[in-house]
């Protein structure tokens, strides 16, 4: 269901301190085996629950889980990929989105995590955009592996729900700073529940005025590396990256934002301060009474994976 790769934009190329900072942290790995960063936090399951004036269809709730930023690759151990992708699993989600950065820096590394992307099912689908780490590294050839493994990868597409969830809209965009973002490709519409997938925050920028309910975004890692007081002395690239780095926001018009701090590592083969989370929502619609949900804030897979 994704772009013809003839399709598919430039590769993208990053800014020389960060290709220099990259580099230095493969560096670190070099002497390790391959995927041997260390994520000392364990994968964090955020859960958030959203209320929308519009119905979803016949179903009053539908429960979407949403990761980003796998990058499989030397800086992030495979086994906290492994757990992140167990954990959409284990949410038994109506929905799965994934917000791009397949891969660190090759469209080979995505083999690393091959078997768990295959495992990801969902009666409503399983869909992806792409990130500027996917542009860097061969975005034509992880969007054919990813439509391969069942993953429906969306570029400046739309896609309506079926039922019980008739009157959602999904609108995936291509990535701001990697790809090419086109909304006017992309069907909207006001009338119905419109879940925005985007690669980072400064998507809103591409997306403008156009109506959307509820977006999701990662790139930024939460800063990835944290002082006391939650300060990043590296923030991601992108516009919006220090404006929404991570966790809910209110936008204009009612609208919602969510930034996940994401599962792996870029840069450097560790984390310090922002967990590794995947987000669980719960999105109900017009009517819908209240459901209870598991606790918030749940830790699962290991604490230390080398």
């Amino acid at each position: 269901m994704g772009a013809s790769v003839g399709s598919l934009p430039r590769r993208w190329r990053p800014p020389l301190l960060t290709a220099l900072l990259l580099r230095l942290g493969e560096g670190l790995c070099r002497s390790r085996p391959a995927a041997a960063g260390i994520n000392a936090a364990g994968v964090r399951r955020w859960r958030e629950r959203v209320e929308l004036a519009k119905p979803l269809g016949t179903a009053r709730q539908l429960r979407l889980a949403f990761a980003s930023d796998l990058h499989a690759g030397r800086l992030t151990p495979t086994g906290t990929i492994t757990a992140a992708l167990e954990a959409l699993r284990e949410a038994t989600p109506d929905l799965i989105l994934l917000g791009g950065d397949f891969v660190c820096s090759r469209a080979q590394e995505l083999e690393l995590i091959a078997d768990s992307l295959r495992r990801l099912q969902a009666p409503a689908g399983v869909f992806a955009v792409m990130g500027n780490h996917d542009h860097g590294a061969d975005v034509g050839t992880i969007t054919a592996r990813l439509e391969g493994f069942g993953v429906s990868v969306l570029r400046n597409r739309g896609v309506r729900l079926a039922e019980p969830f008739a009157n959602v809209l999904l609108v995936g965009l291509d990535d701001h700073l990697g790809g090419r973002p086109r909304p006017e490709a992309a069907p909207w519409d006001p009338r119905c529940a419109t879940l925005l997938l985007m690669h980072q925050p400064s998507g809103l920028l591409d997306a403008g005025d156009r109506p959307f309910d509820l977006a999701f975004a990662g790139h930024t890692h939460g800063g990835q590396i944290t002082l006391p007081g939650g300060w990043a002395p590296l923030a991601a690239s992108g516009a919006l990256s220090r404006r929404y780095p991570g966790g809910r926001y209110a936008l204009p018009g009612e609208r919602v934002l969510c930034v996940s701090a994401g599962v792996g590592n870029s840069l450097l083969p560790l984390r310090f301060g922002p967990r590794t989370e995947v987000l669980i929502l719960d999105l109900v619609g017009a009517g819908a009474e209240a459901a209870k949900g598991d606790d918030d804030g749940a830790i699962v897979g290991a604490a230390l994976t080398l």
